[in-house]
């Protein structure tokens, strides 16, 4: 099987090398689970036999990015906790949504919101017939270890990265994506949201880069654009993608993995404002959404 690498290397970079500088203790061994897990691959339909590989920043790394610039946690910003969704495709997405949401939770240490985005986690992914995701006594094992920051990290990737191979490994590749989709959404809205507060530049850099994240979500969804729930998706984050299109965005390729730093990137004002108002309309229709 040939691999071809997705080009996306340098954005994902910049990202990672954020999450390996934000966190204590022993979380080199946690960003490294996070940088080999955040693969996702797709049957390429124009060469038999060839399987193209998308990388994805995980859900610890968005947040990761975003202490690194913001020292503070952002109370009320976060996804409200439900576990009223009713259809398969809504408890999937958010169930993406939630894993941001717990590792902002995580990065911040605030263990409470920690443990109630880890249950309700649990809960849906139960419901989801996700089964061996949450080894039975996982919601207590996090319980218990909530006051440790490293050990609730790891149990936040090791889950998702269950979900995510469990859907893989059963053919459920379309909730697999969906999934992906949910939490790109949420950590592009959390950055655009706390950049818009604070007026980061660095989070500016983050919001631009998730530019050549979209492509590679708009692609692995294109493959189950006859469901009607993902083609809606697919609708709505194509008009994100041509909000991005219609924006210069300056910036270079070029990392210096010596001193992990990443030439500039600009967008402007009004350029911020189109995609954060963007993404505010999709993730609220997300979560808000009673169906």
């Amino acid at each position: 099987m040939k691999i071809i690498k997705s080009s996306y290397v340098a954005p994902i970079a910049f990202v990672a090398l954020i999450a390996f500088n934000s966190c204590g203790g022993n979380s080199d061994n946690v960003t490294n689970i996070t940088e080999n897990k955040v693969d996702a691959e797709k049957k390429d339909a124009d060469s038999a036999g060839q399987t193209k590989v998308y990388s994805l920043p995980a859900p610890m790394q968005i947040a990761s990015a975003i202490k690194k610039t913001n020292p503070k946690f952002i109370d009320g910003i976060t996804s409200p906790i439900r576990t009223d969704f009713t259809s398969d495709f809504n408890k999937i997405i958010n169930l993406g949504i939630y894993a941001v949401d717990l590792g902002y939770s995580n990065v911040y240490e605030q263990n409470q919101s920690s443990l109630n985005y880890f249950t309700a986690a649990a809960k849906i992914a139960d419901e989801l017939r996700i089964l061996g995701a949450f080894d039975p006594g996982y919601v207590k094992r996090y319980r218990d270890n909530s006051n440790n920051k490293d050990s609730v990290m790891l149990f936040t990737l090791r889950s998702f990265n269950n979900i995510h191979e469990y859907l893989i490994n059963n053919n459920r590749t379309d909730d697999a994506y969906v999934l992906l989709t949910g939490s790109f959404i949420e950590g592009a809205y959390l950055s655009s949201k706390i950049q818009n507060q604070n007026k980061d530049k660095a989070l500016v850099q983050v919001i631009g880069q998730q530019k050549l994240f979209l492509e590679s979500i708009l692609e692995l969804l294109a493959v189950y654009k006859d469901k009607k729930e993902i083609n809606d998706l697919i609708t709505e984050l194509t008009e994100l993608n041509q909000i991005y299109a219609g924006i210069t965005i300056t910036y270079s390729t070029t990392t210096d993995i010596n001193t992990k730093k990443i030439e500039p990137l600009a967008i402007s004002e009004e350029g911020l404002k189109q995609i954060g108002d963007k993404l505010t309309a999709i993730r609220n229709s997300l979560v808000i959404s009673k169906k």
